[in-house]
């Protein structure tokens, strides 16, 4: 019996404690390698892993599948999330992590690419593949070493650059076996973004390396000192032509040369346009000599020209408005017909010709990889077909590549400042790079007798709008057009004609007395040609929550013209009171005394006397008032309204 009761009652509380334990509510988000370990998830040779690099293999290079490869492919997972135990036993993830948190999201994609804990910088050879500017940051040491206590006015975010180091720098003390001693190095150790702010600008350290290591180590003496090597020092030429991420042996350059093309980043993208001004003089080689250079260099058109691992592929974007048109208000839309301007550099597509190569025809152009930027905020986008596809593509000598192409889009129109917004498709910020041309006159360029219906155009933006979707951080640019609406439409339409039903309701003022009629009559008929007006405007506007500048306008002169029909019925009011008391003074002469007659006589004259005095008053203050609400509404409610839009977008 006892026996069998000791086990009840552990069950109880076994149950008990089970019921009154709290339940994990925080969740945990997994996102490297580091962070993996650091949660007892074998990483290395996890299903997930391997399946990534399989994939990642098939990107880059031409890659022979297996059987086992295909199905490790079919697991393959950006992102999972883990709820029950189940499911982390399905994923391989230790089950004790939902005892402390309700769910566990893991990023795949970038777990599997193995990130270090601490990324260091201990040659300038990965301080150039992540195009951190060794020269400037090695100038910012010496000129923090040099400072004196009266020169430390300088300041970073309120830091001194001296204090900014001091704060930063630690010595690491290293056992050399080879000369049997103790040696010490100087290492810049950054943990957050709060620490990469304190350095300079121009050292163009990027913050974004912090979101996939923990801590950034920058060796001081690997960069600076003696060792430095700034001929980006790989051992063997064949080891650097391994790391590239495609074959460049069809161009028959040695390593200095891939290097040196390398090195110069922008490759003058920037001035490409100006090479169209005399593009005319020289005559380019056709598309059929672009298929044998593919074929040499073995091209491989799904690749992007990133050469080595964190390398971006920058994009030099220009837009040309030819015609901005069809501004709908009814449906709020407008159309742009624009040409879309690209260049970007491609080592494979370095013929080495005399003359650029002209790709007119898409046989050839689906040959050669482009990137894939799309207009995120477009209703509706085509391409110009007649009498074929409207593009072109310079394929320079040394790499550069430059492409055009002219496409309609439809966009949704809801203020007075538009904008085209151009992001990557597929290529994700790290790979594809989206940047405007430095110059304003080659990053937008409008068509010089360019007119708009019903608007003016003010200025234009080019500016980055970098943003996140779910499967990444895209690279984003836009193009702002400021506008401003030309009002001679609606000042012949609108404007002009309810001003004159206005002025004309005044009429009644200044009829005689006796027009009884009349002074309804005026009012009544311009009261409903005002709401038939209203009517006919509201119709070509469109439909919103907010309340417009033109229903200020509507709502005003239909009260003003209300207004004056009050005031005809007043004035009548008085005057048929007036009467009224004159009337029944005359017709009781006799048995009135001359003392109560001249009392309803003087009461009589008192009420005409108000009502004349009244129209004398309406007759003054119709216009001032009216001339004073076109002041406000002119200087006011349409320019004021406008100024406060503008400011809260530039904010």
């Amino acid at each position: 019996m006892e026996f069998s009761f000791f086990p009840h009652w552990i069950l109880f509380f076994g149950f008990l404690f089970l019921s009154v334990a709290p339940e994990p509510v925080s969740e945990l988000t997994i996102k490297t390698a580091w962070q993996a370990e650091d949660a007892g998830i074998e990483t290395r040779n996890h299903t997930q892993c391997m399946a990534w690099q399989i994939y990642w293999k098939t990107q880059t290079r031409n890659h022979d599948l297996s059987t086992s490869d295909i199905e490790l492919l079919a697991q393959r997972r950006r992102s999972i999330s883990i709820y029950t135990w189940r499911d982390a036993s399905k994923y391989q993830i230790p089950g004790k992590l939902l005892e402390q948190y309700a769910a566990i999201h893991l990023n795949w994609d970038t777990i599997c690419r193995f990130y270090s804990r601490i990324h260091w910088f201990n040659s300038t050879q990965e301080a150039f593949r992540y195009e951190i500017k060794v020269d400037q940051f090695c100038e910012t040491l010496s000129n923090a070493s040099n400072m004196t206590v009266e020169s430390t006015d300088e300041t970073l975010n309120g830091t001194s650059l001296q204090d900014a180091l001091t704060k930063l720098m630690i010595k690491e003390t290293r056992f050399d076996a080879e000369t049997e001693q103790n040696t010490t190095s100087q290492i810049l150790l950054l943990n957050s973004t709060n620490d990469i702010e304190l350095l300079p600008k121009s050292i163009n350290l990027n913050a974004r390396l912090l979101d996939v290591h923990q801590s950034i180590a920058m060796s001081i003496g690997g960069l600076c000192g003696d060792e430095a090597q700034f001929e980006m020092p790989f051992d063997q030429d064949e080891d650097f032509f391994n790391s590239l991420a495609f074959d460049v042996s069809g161009l028959g350059w040695n390593a200095s040369q891939v290097r040196e093309f390398m090195r110069d980043e922008d490759g003058g993208l920037d001035n490409i346009m100006a090479q169209f001004e005399n593009i005319s003089d020289e005559r380019p080689f056709p598309s059929t000599q672009i298929i044998p250079w593919l074929k040499k260099v073995k091209y491989d058109q799904r690749t992007p020209p990133s050469m080595l691992p964190g390398h971006l592929v920058k994009v030099k974007i220009g837009l040309f408005v030819q015609s901005l048109s069809n501004f709908e208000l009814t449906t709020m839309d407008y159309d742009m017909d624009v040409w879309l301007r690209m260049a970007w550099r491609d080592i494979r597509m370095a013929h080495g010709l005399s003359k650029p190569i002209l790709i007119n025809e898409f046989t050839s152009l689906r040959r050669i990889w482009r990137p894939d930027p799309f207009i995120t905020n477009a209703k509706d986008a085509k391409f110009h077909p007649v009498t074929y596809l409207n593009f072109y593509m310079f394929i320079f000598p040394n790499g550069e590549i430059f492409m055009e192409i002219r496409t309609m889009l439809k966009y949704p129109h809801d203020e007075q400042r538009c904008g085209v917004r151009i992001s990557s498709i597929g290529f994700t910020h790290d790979i594809v790079r989206f940047e405007w041309f430095s110059r304003k006159w080659d990053a937008i360029r409008m068509k010089t007798d360019l007119q708009l219906p019903e608007l003016f155009l003010l200025d234009h933006v080019a500016r980055n709008c970098d943003g996140r979707r779910k499967s990444g951080n895209y690279s984003c640019i836009e193009a702002s057009f400021q506008m401003k609406r030309d009002i001679g439409y609606h000042l012949a339409q609108t404007y002009v004609p309810t001003s004159i039903c206005v002025v004309f309701s005044w009429v009644g003022a200044w009829l005689p007395e006796e027009f009884v009629e009349g002074r309804i009559l005026v009012s009544l008929t311009v009261f409903l040609t005002l709401s038939a007006e209203n009517n006919a405007a509201k119709e070509a506007l469109p439909k919103v929550s907010y309340v417009k500048a033109i229903d200020l306008w509507f709502g005003f002169t239909s009260t003003f013209v209300f207004a004056t029909m009050i005031q005809a019925l007043i004035i009548i009011s008085l005057e048929n009171e007036s009467k009224k008391i004159k009337k029944k003074a005359l017709a009781n002469e006799e048995a009135y005394g001359k003392y109560m007659l001249a009392k309803m006589l003087v009461k009589s004259h008192r009420f005409h006397k108000i009502a004349r005095d009244f129209d004398s008053f309406c007759k003054v203050m119709y216009p001032v008032t009216f001339i004073l609400f076109l002041m406000i509404y002119r200087f006011v409610i349409i320019e004021g309204e406008e100024v406060k839009c503008l400011r809260e977008d530039q904010a």
